[in-house]
């Protein structure tokens, strides 16, 4: 599989280089062969496009995509994973969950090169904006405990041998739930080329570095999960790095596209996925719309004109959206306070409950400098003790010294401008 990767490394240049004409007659036919793939294979698409009468449609043209009906997550939730897939779930495909930041928690199936691609294109994006190499020393603040290994990793044997035998992809963990000066020490002894995490677990490190005065000047920060704003932008220039790579993506499509120090134009992947802006509107100062992605690599679980609850600035760009795209609007989760001063943030959150069968949904709020309260939709499937028990078995695992309240909603409100609704919200 390495080797397919590494084709698939080069075809990315290729791509970017491209003309957009070019690039465009390329997208057809990737979305005319994924589109007849999934209409052929999986059970949702076919009754999907039969109840639309598109099972017979012939992709000619971008005008002929726009009479294919767009999928959102509620619809893909009314189908059992093995209806919606083109194969047999078995240990050739990798599963991921989305945080149902939009509505309900959704697993996506991936081939194991579908997936590993979108490591592919952040080596890409790294080795464009930072100029990295495999000898560069990579941290990571994560989910993740400091002797784990990732499944890339398990699964490419040639990429555990570079890192065994040649030093060659050099990268230390930190756990998300280590003490923030734990953290700054590790990162100050270490000295990585890039510092990996998300905005919020890096706003947590940003304030204790602020308090103590001290800047830790890493060469590049990068970003993955979480949309940031201006006032945290500036932030993490003053105490992280002055170099900021912004990752945009989605469980459903990881790695969509990279921005650098908000630039106001974030490249993307136009060999790997199809972007449209629609339902262009007024959102304030801004003209915005909805965007709508088709991944062009995974015939594991097809994603086609999924729309993905995320809002796009509008501007006049014959590039955009097939080679580049506007700033994103999304949601940016609070962060919450414990009583001795530790912090709660959405990394924490997801790590937690990513998995949790229990129940459909889930939300972290405080209100002031109150308890923390974990609000749950329940999965119907399940008492509501059960429920609740479960919830205080994950939460105690990592944060028993806390007091956690517990409530059961029916739904939840989510922003009718937006889409999303926070997981994490500070309640004024």
């Amino acid at each position: 599989m390495i080797f397919n990767l590494i084709k698939y490394y080069f075809s990315l240049h290729y791509w970017q280089r491209a003309s957009l004409e070019s690039v465009k007659k390329m997208q057809l036919k990737k979305f005319r062969e994924i589109f007849e793939y999934a209409r052929e294979n999986s059970k949702f698409y076919r009754e999907l496009y039969t109840k639309h009468g598109v099972m017979d449609l012939k992709i000619k043209s971008f005008e002929d995509i726009k009479k294919i009906p767009i999928v959102t997550k509620l619809m893909l939730k009314e189908y059992e994973s093995r209806d919606i897939v083109t194969c047999e779930i078995d240990n050739k495909v990798n599963l991921h969950t989305t945080s149902g930041s939009s509505g309900e928690p959704l697993k996506i199936y991936f081939d194991k090169f579908a997936d590993y691609s979108s490591h592919t294109r952040v080596f890409f994006a790294l080795r464009k904006i930072a100029s990295y190499n495999p000898f560069k020393k990579i941290m990571l603040i994560t989910r993740y405990e400091e002797s784990d290994n990732f499944q890339v990793e398990s699964d490419l044997s040639t990429l555990k041998k570079m890192q065994n035998f040649f030093g060659l992809f050099n990268r230390e963990i930190i756990s998300i739930y280590s003490d923030v000066d734990y953290m700054i020490e590790r990162i100050s002894k270490s000295k990585p080329y890039i510092l990996w995490s998300t905005p919020s677990v890096i706003e947590i490190v940003a304030n204790r570095l602020a308090v103590k005065g001290i800047s830790l000047n890493i060469p590049y920060l990068y970003f993955t999960s979480e949309h940031f704003n201006q006032i945290q932008f500036e932030k993490f220039k003053k105490y992280i790095s002055d170099n900021i790579i912004d990752i945009y993506g989605s469980m459903e499509s990881p790695c969509l596209g990279f921005e650098f120090n908000k630039s106001g134009e974030r490249t993307v992947y136009p060999n790997s996925n199809l972007f449209e802006i629609i339902n262009e509107r007024d959102f304030g100062e801004q003209r915005v719309g909805d965007v709508i992605i088709t991944n062009l690599i995974n015939y594991t679980m097809p994603i086609i004109r999924y729309d993905l609850k995320d809002l796009c600035e509008i501007k006049e760009d014959k590039n955009i959206p097939h080679k580049y795209i506007s700033p994103i609007i999304g949601r940016i989760d609070d962060i919450l306070q414990f009583p001795d001063g530790k912090q709660f943030v959405h990394h924490h959150a997801y790590e937690m409950f990513m998995d949790f069968e229990e129940c459909e949904q889930f939300k972290f709020s405080q209100k002031d400098n109150g308890p923390i309260v974990l609000q749950l939709k329940p999965n119907k499937r399940f008492s509501n003790e059960f429920i609740k028990e479960k919830a205080y078995q994950r939460w105690n695992k990592r944060f028993s010294q806390y007091v956690l309240e517990i409530e059961f909603v029916e739904k939840f409100e989510i922003n009718p401008t937006t889409g999303k609704f926070k997981n994490i919200e500070k309640i004024k």
